[in-house]
């Protein structure tokens, strides 16, 4: 019998059969039918006391192990499935976790494990066998041997593409970003000497062009990771609905990052008395007419008549606006290395405030947050982290600010929240001469904010970059609670020709 609360039905959803087409027997609604516009009718309800058909199939195993597969293919799976990937994910991941004794078989019992062991989770799946503790011990020990599999055997590159992406999830899962992008810095380098030609190698590419955006929100450089190969075949307008839209936005975010980066040489770095090369501002230009050719898209799209308006979709409009805004700031500074060229983007800067305050608004209205998805998929906080440190004007960075917080409630604390608000906070007290400190709220200082917004610093007072060092320092606070003392050097801007300023200070963390 399942153990999950529903089994799942092979014909598909009633919607699907009635319009003689495959399903992809999505949960909790067929992901065709919403693709499609159509209107779910749902599926049928297995009868009490029916057996599932992997119990059925099932050689030996024990029923913890029977109940963490089904609840990978009726539960985990669809909740992972996120903008970036498709049915057919959860399709191949699961299939290949049948096979007997095989790393992919553990790789996605702990998955389901490190999925269900979350309170979120816990709470939705009722009647968990064991506590959280035991789960996150079982999937580390299942998670330790798929990695020795993968050491001590030979697999072809697709296995080893599937092995990667489950082993990405898990370390999401475990809040493990730095080991995530290790995993996806070694699939790369398998996919540059790969046919990527095949359906699962278009799907891995998808997730990693996706991933390989956010290694620059944890203090890692893009240097560091291996291109992500462009698919030709996308394309950055005339879309049939949000799900290219969405595609075609991870191939422009991959883009934008690393143009940032290949710029950064020469405004920065030796090169920075150099003009860029011709080829660098030939790439500059076909992004940018991308960058509006997607937006046009994206805006068709929108516009387009609905049937059936799912929450769920409105949700990802706003994100993959969210990530335009970020990409046409990127894009745009690059050509002007002052700091002070930020302040043209404040209609920027309030568009993302008002996107995230109505994504913020919509998880409070449904009354959950967004905590069994993958933490990498939104994304929101690195975005809203970046807008709070580049915008000066101090009541809406403040603002801003107080999003990141919400957001990060919500499921998005993989980026490190705590080292977030403490950067925040500091380079805003640095650049706006206000005292702040870590039992003040953001909402206090935001309600002794005027309503006019001072004068913005200027370019020597503006912080251009900083960099955290390792090591914390434990000391009390003079109200008596111990805190953790971080060493950060913050890189200030300059003016004309002057030398950038490089200073040593601190944050203060929780302990």
């Amino acid at each position: 019998m399942s153990r999950i609360g529903y089994e799942k039905v092979r014909t598909g959803c009633l919607t699907c059969k009635k319009r003689k087409v495959k399903c992809d027997e999505s949960k909790p609604t067929c992901l065709k039918c919403r693709k499609s516009g159509k209107e779910c009718a749902g599926y049928i309800t297995a009868p009490v006391g029916s057996i599932s058909w992997s119990r059925l199939l099932s050689s030996g195993h024990s029923r913890s192990e029977e109940r963490s597969l089904d609840l990978f293919r009726d539960v985990v799976g669809p909740a992972l499935l996120g903008p970036v990937a498709s049915s057919s994910w959860t399709a191949t991941m699961f299939q290949l976790s049948r096979q007997e004794n095989g790393p992919a078989r553990d790789a996605i019992l702990s998955i389901s494990l490190l999925f269900e062991s979350s309170s979120s989770s816990n709470a939705a799946v009722p009647g968990s066998p064991s506590p959280p503790e035991r789960q996150q011990r079982a999937a580390v020990l299942y998670y330790n041997r798929a990695l020795r599999h993968v050491a001590t055997e030979q697999h072809d590159a697709r296995m080893v593409l599937c092995l990667s992406v489950m082993f990405i999830t898990i370390e999401l899962l475990r809040y493990n970003p730095r080991a995530a992008f290790e995993h996806c810095r070694h699939a790369l380098h398998i996919l540059q000497g790969s046919d990527t030609n095949g359906d699962i190698f278009k799907i891995v590419l998808a997730i990693f062009r996706h991933l390989s955006v956010f290694p620059s929100f944890i203090g890692t450089t893009l240097s560091d990771y291996h291109l992500v190969p462009e698919n030709e075949t996308i394309t950055y307008h005339g879309f049939k609905h949000i799900f290219e839209a969405s595609e075609a936005m991870d191939s422009l975010m991959s883009r934008s990052a690393r143009l940032v980066r290949e710029f950064d040489l020469f405004r920065q770095g030796p090169l920075a008395t150099s003009m860029p090369t011709t080829s660098l501002l030939t790439s500059w230009h076909y992004l940018r007419q991308d960058l509006n050719a997607w937006y046009s898209g994206l805006s068709a799209v929108r516009r387009r008549p609905r049937v059936l308006v799912v929450a769920e979709e409105q949700s990802l409009y706003r994100i993959l606006e969210l990530r335009w805004l970020l990409c046409d700031i990127w894009v745009d500074k690059v050509l002007f290395p002052e700091e002070t060229r930020y302040d043209a983007y404040r209609g920027h800067f309030e568009r993302i405030r008002d996107l995230a305050k109505e994504e913020a608004d919509t998880i409070v209205l449904c009354g959950s947050s967004d905590e069994s998805s993958l933490p990498a998929e939104k994304g929101l906080a690195p975005i809203l982290h970046f807008a709070a440190l580049k915008c000066r004007f101090l009541k809406l960075r403040l603002e801003i600010l107080v999003l990141l917080q919400r957001m990060v409630s919500n499921g998005e604390a993989m980026w490190d929240s705590a080292t977030m608000e403490a950067v925040g906070r500091r380079i805003i007290g640095l650049e706006h001469g206000i005292e702040t400190n870590s039992e003040q709220s953001i909402d206090s200082l935001l309600e002794s904010c005027l309503m006019e917004d001072p004068v913005v610093p200027s370019e020597e007072q503006r912080v251009e970059n900083f960099y955290l060092e390792d090591d914390t320092h434990m000391s009390p606070l003079p109200s008596g609670p111990k805190m953790q003392r971080r060493p950060v050097h913050f890189v200030f801007g300059r003016s004309s020709q002057g030398p950038r300023i490089k200073v040593k200070d601190w944050i203060i963390l929780p302990a």
